[in-house]
């Protein structure tokens, strides 16, 4: 045997009997973090996961930190997703990092700020109510519904206008969607039929799509109604008394046919027929949604049995409204 090859035996056989030590390295090994959602609103919960495509993370150590606090409590063997609390702040925003070694002794480490932001969606239904109605008009059959979206982004400590963001409507589920800059309102045309929901989708993101914000609304179309009041002697309805079935008249008295969520600009633009038991009555010529009833002379020449109106729109697709009272007539010198 030569010298050279008797001097690499001896190299060998040193480097077998020495003691095996795996120092750690940090290796370029594809590693990502991914949020869900990606934007949490406050107080929202929030998953995050260490994606890790080259290796097996069941075998793999995980040491997360939370806003540069480690956190024993979630960290572990195969922890490589995490469950979080967002921030009740917008515009604040979360700090994940989390060191990720492999049984080789090699390490991966990430961290990805969470921003925290809102969303949310407020609809406007075009249909009639009272004026004095307190409550909020809803989307009638085959009526117009403008769907706006208010967003509360904040990067880099300045609130991104509302028309420098951009938005992806959807409808339905439709494979196509509407996107463009700046548009925060999106108008939506009912279905003709009532108890059919409408999904509304849309998701917002600023221009180097940095945030990004989802919210879906779900608008179901009701069938219109009509309410039928009395009039006080002042000349303003009743409207704590609507007549549900029931009313009791002697002499004149004056009702308000009142129609609810149809799709006209005034309720001037519907048409009444109003009947006193099965004969057709005339509402007032400029004011057809009211009708003056004098028991006298009407129990002369009709059934006074019931009172009914019939309101209907210019839409043939949208039904009528239909309201039926049962009238008592009382004595005029009780």
């Amino acid at each position: 045997m030569t010298f050279r090859s008797t001097a690499i035996l001896a190299v060998f056989s040193a480097v077998l009997a020495a003691p095996l030590f795996l120092r750690a390295q940090f290796v370029p090994d594809p590693l990502s973090l991914i949020a869900s959602p990606s934007s949490p609103s406050p107080g929202q919960e929030l998953r995050v996961e260490a994606a890790t495509p080259t290796f097996d993370r069941n075998t793999a150590l995980f040491d997360w930190r939370v806003d540069g606090k480690a956190r024993p409590d979630i960290s572990g063997v195969g922890q490589s997703s995490i469950t979080l609390k967002a921030p009740s702040t917008i515009g604040s925003a979360v700090r994940v990092t989390v060191t990720v070694s492999r049984l080789d002794g090699t390490q991966n480490a990430l961290s990805l700020s969470i921003p925290v932001s809102e969303l949310s969606l407020v609809w406007y239904a075009h249909t009639t109510v009272p004026a004095w109605y307190k409550g909020k008009a809803l989307p009638g059959q085959n009526s117009d519904v403008d769907i706006t979206a208010f967003p509360e982004i904040i990067l880099d400590g300045r609130r991104v206008a509302s028309e420098d963001l951009i938005y992806h409507w959807n409808i339905d589920d439709a494979d196509s969607e509407t996107s463009s800059v700046g548009k925060s309102t999106f108008r939506l045309r009912t279905s003709e039929f009532s108890k059919v929901t409408h999904t509304v989708k849309v998701r917002v993101e600023d221009l180097d799509k940095k945030i990004q914000k989802s919210r879906t609304l779900y608008l179901a179309p009701v069938a219109p109604r009509v309410a039928i009041y009395t009039l006080s002697p002042l000349g303003g309805p009743e409207v704590r008394s609507a007549l549900f079935s029931s009313a009791s008249i002697r002499g004149i008295l004056d009702f308000l046919a009142e129609p609810f969520f149809f799709s006209a600009q005034s309720k001037k633009n519907l048409s009444y027929q109003w009947k006193i038991g099965q004969v057709a009555a005339r509402g007032v010529p400029e004011n057809p949604f009211l009708l003056t009833l004098d028991a006298r002379e009407a129990s002369r020449r009709s059934d006074l049995s019931s009172l009914s109106v019939s309101i209907k729109s210019n839409q043939e697709l949208t039904p009528a409204a239909v309201k039926i009272i049962k009238l008592e007539i009382l004595p005029e010198n009780p």
